[in-house]
């Protein structure tokens, strides 16, 4: 064991001077122990530990160690709210407590977890927070708009309870709701603080859809804008990651989506177009369901090309570069700009995606 891991679990510890009764569990010694070494190294490192191991803590303390000695910021992930709570709650402060390091943590959520003033303002002037469907949504309403005039954080965790969608979003909003620059509120809100406090945060504890969020928009800006740039990153309750990266990272198209695309060229006069963009989608997507139901399909590791896209991709490809060149009134104008926008991303998603999924 590294000497301050020894320093701080081991029998003589600063756990067994802090707590009466304290016994070492070899199971988190361990787990800490493969991160410190990880961490030290640069290098991934993946542990497994059933509940009462103590995960929040063994990951804590080599993180603690680091962001004191080697000015290190770590980056804490899980997949729900109640562990983010635990480890600010709970974790971080014991650590602050037993640990010589001086450090400091916060906790960084999605932007629809804290207050909007702007949106609060809007819906009490829209008269949205009163005559609900029911007495709770209405009672609910009140309490937000008397805790509105209270709370410091803006976190909806502060409420006494947990309020209903169709209330919340009446006092909230998503990052693509957000007026940002142009909000009245933009000095008092309440993300933007917490964002502000996160960046001199020497651990910073959110969650996944925070992570690739942040990882999406770095890819595309270069730019560290969601979470503050970090050293180490640690994914407590991993197994939940693959399934929210692919909602960031991965990319989906649907007939449904290419018939609207066709409906909205033939709108704007191009009918050929229109159905020529069908017949190669209709084509394309005969040739998908033929190979979900195929042995090849289920196969764990699945081989690329499987279904050629070329002919669907020039269809696209040719309706974005005519929607480039119309010009008529100022409507269709308008409309043909957003729609050759669309149609571009679309075609060039499928190009470097559906080929290579």
């Amino acid at each position: 064991m590294n000497d301050y891991l020894s320093d701080v679990f081991g029998e003589q510890g600063l756990f067994a001077a802090h707590f009466p009764g304290y016994e070492m569990r070899e199971g988190q010694v361990a787990l800490a122990r493969m991160v410190d070494e990880a961490m030290r190294s640069s290098r991934h490192g993946l542990g497994e530990g059933p509940c009462g191991t103590g995960k929040g803590v063994a990951y804590g303390v080599p993180s603690v160690w680091h962001v004191h000695h080697e000015k290190r910021r770590v980056v804490i992930t899980t997949a729900n709210i109640a562990l983010q709570e635990q480890l600010v709650e709970k974790d971080l402060p014991l650590l602050t407590e037993v640990l010589p390091w001086p450090f400091t943590f916060a906790l960084l959520k999605g932007r629809n977890n804290y207050l909007c003033l702007d949106r609060l303002r809007e819906s009490e002037a829209r008269g949205e927070l009163s005559g609900l469907y029911d007495d709770d949504q209405d009672r609910q309403a009140e309490q937000i708009l008397e805790w509105a005039h209270q709370t410091e954080t803006g976190d909806v965790s502060e409420l006494p309870f947990v309020p209903l969608p169709q209330v919340w979003s009446k006092a909230s909003v998503s990052s693509e709701e957000c007026k940002g620059e142009d909000c009245p509120f933009r000095d008092d809100c309440f993300f933007e603080r917490a964002r502000k406090i996160a960046k001199e945060a020497n651990i910073v504890v959110t969650n996944y859809h925070m992570l690739f969020a942040h990882l999406a928009v770095r890819r595309e800006t270069g730019q560290d804008l969601v979470l503050p740039p970090f050293d180490f990153l640690v994914c407590d309750e991993a197994h939940e990651a693959a399934e929210i990266a692919r909602d960031f990272f991965g990319f989906t198209v649907s007939a449904h989506t290419i018939n609207r695309l066709a409906r909205s060229v033939a709108d704007l006069g191009e009918r050929r177009l229109a159905d020529s963009v069908r017949q190669k989608a209709s084509e394309f997507f005969d040739r998908v369901s033929v190979y979900a139901r195929s042995s090849s399909y289920r196969c764990r590791l699945r081989q690329p090309s499987f279904v050629p896209s070329s002919n669907l991709v020039r269809s696209l490809e040719e309706i974005a570069e005519e929607c480039d060149e119309i010009s008529a009134d100022d409507r269709n104008e308008r409309e043909a700009r957003s729609l050759a926008k669309k149609t571009s991303r679309l075609s060039t998603l499928a190009a470097d995606r559906i080929s290579e999924a």
